[in-house]
């Protein structure tokens, strides 16, 4: 279903202006971090709109349709394939501590610093 290194996996959702997308990694010095773009004003995605207090509402608007498609994949994924624990794994609302099991070859941040205390 996804190709790549799990530290290269995200989830967005489009609409006629704006593109949001959640990049869910937070282990071996990434930690999860959202992207929004005024697509119809900057169709090469250059400026990420994340910090612009001018783009808040669009956001709020942009990650409640994302949370309700990560929603339709919980209720609705296959239960074969492995797909079901990516609605985890996406949910921007789950801490990377709790979905980091997850994800393959991924360690989270507690489990390097529990090994560095022994």
């Amino acid at each position: 279903m996804f190709g790549g290194p799990s530290e290269a996996h995200s989830l967005g959702v489009i609409t006629k202006d704006f593109k949001y997308i959640f990049w869910n990694y937070g282990a071996n010095g990434f930690e999860p971090t959202e992207e929004i773009f005024h697509i119809s004003k900057d169709r090469l995605e250059l400026k990420n709109e994340i910090e612009n207090p001018e783009y808040k509402k669009s956001l709020n608007e942009m990650r409640k349709h994302y949370d309700q498609a990560v929603s339709k994949w919980k209720n609705e994924a296959v239960k074969f394939n492995d797909y079901e624990r990516f609605a985890t794994i996406f949910d921007r609302n789950t801490s990377w501590s709790e979905k980091s099991h997850l994800v393959k070859g991924a360690k989270s941040v507690e489990s390097k610093k529990k090994k560095k205390k022994k």
